[in-house]
């Protein structure tokens, strides 16, 4: 009965409120890493290359699957890496780099480069 109501009233993501995917706890973990440690941010989303990511150890990684990320980068659409890095006190998108075009020093030039990205939905981006 207390499903059904939250139904009516909250509509289908009321699940997801109360029971985030389990991956999204390990990316606020790491998230709130990055802003105290005021360290580049890179997101795996659906797509995992590790030898970049060794050739990078001086970035942040976390790895989400495609159907946990739309929560957060409902703009993502293909197997990507969001990049994001510390600008004035605040953790930003920087950009998206696609899967197919992964690779350690196309991460070191998204981090370098100047943040231009729209934040999503609800990414204020401070490690709250």
């Amino acid at each position: 009965m207390k499903a059904l109501l939250l139904t009516l009233l909250l509509g289908s993501d009321w699940d997801f409120a109360v029971n985030p995917p389990p991956s999204l706890p390990d990316y606020y973990a790491v998230r709130a890493q990055a802003v105290k440690e005021n360290k580049p941010l890179l997101v795996w989303i659906g797509y995992s290359c590790k030898s970049s990511e060794r050739q990078v150890p001086e970035f942040l990684h976390v790895h989400l699957n495609m159907a946990d990320a739309r929560a957060i980068f409902p703009t993502v659409l293909e197997p990507s890496v969001v990049v994001a890095k510390m600008e004035g006190g605040i953790l930003v998108w920087n950009e998206t780099v696609a899967a197919k075009d992964v690779c350690a020093s196309a991460l070191r030039r998204a981090v370098a480069a100047r943040q231009e990205s729209v934040l999503p939905r609800g990414w204020s981006g401070g490690g709250d």
